[in-house]
């Protein structure tokens, strides 16, 4: 089984069925809330167990000014920000880029792969093709976690995994993970992305991923979706915005278009228009089933830090609460096939 797969084996473990948080559905005039990724993708948690809590413990610094670029034609996200003016660019990963602003301040880049809007498949709402709906977005909702089972206590459950979803227009697009078959469609590699035309709507991130860009733009990511804790990062009201910006063209950074190393989907290649490597800078897709990254995702163990005296996640907290990655290797004693 490839790397890639094996990480998302275990993370098949982690969905359940809600329309609570569902990529919206579309009409002739824009997206309305309300559409229903459950309709098509089975109920997997109902065979394999609840959602994990995902925290990101990896080396990089919640960023200044973070801001999320999404190239629909290339199927990739540009995040770029600023990193702490007293951060050791050292312990930077081999991923990330970096160049100096005007200011002398130190700009991160990381481009991640996405899935876009399946263009040519019909949405029954408005009987039209899925979009993506190009534009600027400047609020955001960044849900670190919704509880998998529903019940009286979790009312708002959702079908996510335990993987952020980062919605950016109030109609209900939003980056989140990368719901895409059943186990039996493709041999449980549930959460392996597609790079490629695939979503309602929404762009879709390896999971990994969309819990680091939950990180680097400051998630508190050891809560919960409640009103009261979720984060709303918005410009007019709290000062610190992180804009989302959507194009129907190639995003670029330091003069060049960028582009990502993970592959796109066979049957799609023509579909997914990236630059001329020529004209392109690009970024390597990193993976938490590599030995290098392993540390870098982790699930989050209450338990544990109420027993350690800790009311935070410390730093370098998945290797201290799973030093030889046990989470990830052998899934079984935790109750995950």
């Amino acid at each position: 089984m490839p790397s890639r797969a094996r990480f998302w084996l275990l993370s098949a473990s982690l969905v359940v069925a809600s329309t609570s948080l569902a990529c919206t559905a579309e009409t002739d005039t824009g997206p309305e809330a309300g559409d229903d990724e459950a309709a098509v993708i089975p109920n997997i948690e109902t065979l394999t167990g609840k959602s994990v809590q995902w925290v990101y413990s990896g080396p990089l610094p919640s960023l200044e000014s973070p801001k999320v670029e999404v190239s629909i034609p290339a199927s990739v996200a540009l995040v770029t920000g600023l990193l702490p003016a007293t951060y050791d660019v050292a312990k930077l990963p081999s991923y990330a880029k970096t160049r100096r602003t005007e200011s002398g301040r130190t700009e991160l880049a990381i481009v991640y792969p996405v899935a876009t809007a399946a263009t040519d498949k019909i949405n029954p709402e408005r009987n039209a093709p899925y979009r993506n709906w190009p534009g600027d977005n400047k609020t955001l909702y960044s849900i670190p976690f919704t509880p998998s089972v529903k019940d009286a206590a979790n009312s708002d459950a959702t079908m996510w995994g335990g993987f952020p979803f980062i919605k950016y227009s109030s109609v209900g697009h939003a980056l989140h993970g990368p719901i895409d078959v059943a186990p039996e469609e493709e041999g449980g590699e549930v959460w392996k992305l597609k790079r490629a035309p695939v979503s309602k709507g929404c762009n879709r991130m390896a999971g990994e991923h969309i819990v680091e860009l939950a990180h680097l733009i400051g998630t508190d990511m050891a809560t919960r979706n409640y009103v009261e804790n979720t984060v709303l990062r918005t410009a007019g009201k709290e000062g610190v915005g992180v804009p989302v910006i959507v194009r129907d063209a190639q995003v670029s950074w330091n003069g060049k278009s960028v582009d990502s190393d993970y592959p796109v989907q066979a049957g799609y290649e023509s579909r997914v228009k990236r630059p001329a490597a020529a004209e392109a800078t690009l970024f390597a897709a990193w993976d938490a089933s590599a030995e290098s990254y392993r540390s870098f995702v982790c699930p989050l163990d209450k338990k544990w830090l109420r027993q350690k005296a800790l009311t935070s996640i410390p730093k370098d907290y998945c290797k201290t609460r799973w030093p030889n990655a046990e989470w990830y290797t052998n899934w079984s004693r935790f109750g995950f096939r």
